[in-house]
């Protein structure tokens, strides 16, 4: 978790440089809310593991 803390940490100075303060703001803004439902969406999906009879 700490690797993609500065990995996110990284691509928002990055964004920074290249764009104006407020577009990489609502950029970086976006991108955390993209990846948030992602998560949100993979953690709600129920486990199903298989199960061996015999």
């Amino acid at each position: 978790m700490l690797t993609m803390q500065a990995v996110g940490a990284t691509m928002a100075g990055a964004a920074a440089q290249i764009l104006p303060v407020g577009t990489a703001m609502a950029v970086m803004a976006l991108a955390s809310l993209c990846i948030s439902a992602t998560l949100a969406a993979a953690i709600r999906r129920p486990i199903t593991v298989p199960v061996h009879v015999g």
